[in-house]
């Protein structure tokens, strides 16, 4: 609760992100998982981080076309980039 309190004053911080995020990994489900980091590109999409961390996460259950469309929409939104 605390934590989603702090994404509602900070929602631009991508450390508390990825600390939601890592909280969420160890005791939320994949589709919880998915959610926050949809989330947070959604306030965060320089953070090239969110965008890998939401691609291996899909990649790790094996769902590899979804891996792609992640990777795709986070060059879109960071065309020059090269991370």
């Amino acid at each position: 609760a605390l934590l989603a309190h702090t994404l509602e004053v900070f929602p631009s911080d991508v450390d508390i992100w990825m600390q939601a995020a890592e909280l969420e990994r160890s005791h939320g489900t994949p589709a919880s998982l998915d959610a926050l980091l949809s989330r947070a590109v959604g306030f965060c999409p320089q953070a090239e981080a969110l965008w890998l961390l939401g691609a291996k996460e899909k990649w790790l259950a094996g769902d590899l076309d979804a891996a792609r469309d992640i990777l795709a929409q986070a060059y879109a939104a960071n065309p020059l980039s090269e991370e």
